[in-house]
């Protein structure tokens, strides 16, 4: 994942060097093609803390329930 998000980043940064030689500067010839690729990333990010957060959750449960045993 980290690799993934590395060579955007690198990909996003070229383009941006690419449109500075540009006379003008159009920030809807960026946002059309990064807009649903950043939203996309945000969800991603989101549904992985999701996971993490209900493995803790889980793991917490059963130390509850170990308690509870004894």
């Amino acid at each position: 994942m980290e690799v993934i998000l590395r060579l955007w980043k690198a990909a996003v940064m070229q383009f941006i060097k690419e449109l500075k030689g540009l006379a003008k500067f159009r920030w809807d010839v960026v946002w059309l093609p990064l807009g649903p690729i950043s939203g996309a990333g945000v969800c991603i990010y989101v549904e992985y803390l999701l996971n993490v957060s209900s493995e803790e959750v889980r793991k917490l449960r059963g130390y509850m329930y170990a308690y509870k045993a004894r």
